[in-house]
């Protein structure tokens, strides 16, 4: 896809890196009603959305006072190709279709002003956008997107994604994945740090009967950098079952809890400051992208992340690895499993809650949860096991 962009003589210049004659970086200043209002964002690692920086940019470009050029950090364009015609005033763009290496790589949030008011606001006519073509930096692209967009913060998950250190975890999640936000401001309801959290709490290969994974609920950062340092690469083939599990815990949460317990009580989850205490904003975290055909809205309430991961990571006693064959299978089918046992677990996460002032955070990272719980899925299995072992003898 060409990009043929109006710029006078006067408002171009051209560099070539000193270490790399085919990188090459031209500087220059496009008047507003010239510039292309269909450049892709595929480089840029964050989505830009209507917030306060867009705000601030809309209001200086609407100002007509034919500054913005300076007081505008720009756009900065990856291009395959950046040609000037001297004699036409005319700069050429070579930005192939659908190649996430070309396009808008920073400056989206100026960029999304910039095509809103293209035509459409007089005020702003006299003014100029500064921007910046890259040429011939395919190959340190992740590199620019990290320090470009450094300054305002960009969540590492984005340059991960960006950077293709989660596609082994995209390619495991299968379909799901689309239903996921890789990437600050994406649109998808539910983001996959969470789920990157879980699966780093069945990290075996760290964790033991002895160690517990803490960290998969109070330290998101180190569970990334394992996901995204391949780490945790190993557990692909069961990722589906975990991130699956996971959401079937949060689901099933406060029904099991409401099941009768050994004196016949049922709890009642209505009443509970783990409910209570989050009234605004709970419809937005009632999501379940790896549950198929399961509506949202039937959950009977929110379940907050410290009381479900803890939960969740027990459940890697059920999951072994051979060391000889490097293949990972589950003892156990941890869905009937659940089924089996859920409300007795979630009994005994409500009751370490009780015990913590009803505060999911407190639970979270708490190591004798971790413990206890894990210590409760073994010996569940181990009681199963023994029980399916005797009446198979009985029936010999």
């Amino acid at each position: 896809m060409l990009k043929h962009i109006p710029v006078s003589p006067d408002n171009i210049r051209s560099l070539k890196s000193p270490h790399d004659q085919k990188v090459r970086t031209q500087y220059a200043y496009v008047a507003l009603a010239d510039f292309p209002t269909d450049l892709p964002l595929s480089p840029d690692p964050r989505v830009p959305k209507p917030n306060d920086v867009i705000r601030r940019v809309k209001v200086s470009l609407e100002s007509n006072d034919g500054i913005f050029h300076i007081l505008n950090r720009g756009i900065t364009i990856s291009a395959r190709t950046a040609e000037y015609d001297n004699a036409a005033g005319e700069l050429t763009l070579d930005i192939p279709d659908g190649e996430e290496e070309y396009g808008i790589l920073d400056g989206g949030h100026t960029y999304y002003v910039v095509r809103e008011l293209v035509g459409a606001s007089p005020k702003a006519d006299s003014q100029y956008v500064k921007i910046e073509i890259l040429t011939g930096v395919e190959s340190i692209l992740p590199a620019i997107a990290s320090a470009r967009n450094f300054s305002r913060a960009v969540k590492e998950i984005s340059l991960a994604h960006y950077r293709r250190e989660l596609d082994w975890l995209k390619t495991a999640l299968g379909d799901t994945s689309k239903k996921l936000r890789w990437r600050e401001n994406d649109d998808e309801p539910f983001d996959v740090m969470e789920y990157i959290q879980v699966i780093a709490a069945f990290d075996l290969k760290r964790y033991s009967d002895q160690s517990h994974p803490l960290e998969s609920y109070k330290n998101s950062a180190k569970c990334l950098d394992a996901a995204a340092g391949g780490t945790l690469t190993y557990l692909a083939p069961v990722v589906p079952d975990i991130v699956r599990l996971y959401d079937t815990i949060r689901f099933d949460w406060w029904p099991m809890y409401t099941k009768p317990d050994e004196d016949g009580r049922g709890g009642r989850p209505g009443r509970r400051r783990e409910v209570t205490a989050r009234q605004r904003g709970t419809a937005r975290l009632l999501q379940f992208p790896a549950l198929k055909d399961v509506d949202p809205r039937k959950a009977m309430y929110h379940v907050e992340k410290g009381l479900a991961v803890p939960l969740a990571a027990a459940f890697r006693s059920l999951l072994v690895i051979d060391e000889l064959k490097d293949t990972l299978r589950w003892k156990t089918d941890p869905f009937e499993f659940w089924r089996q046992n859920g409300p007795s677990l979630v009994r005994k996460v409500m009751e370490a809650s009780d015990q913590r002032g009803s505060n999911p955070q407190v639970v979270g990272r708490d190591k004798t949860v971790y413990e206890a719980l894990y210590e409760s899925v073994e010996l569940m299995y181990l009681k199963a096991s023994h029980s399916s072992l005797v009446s198979k003898q009985a029936s010999a």
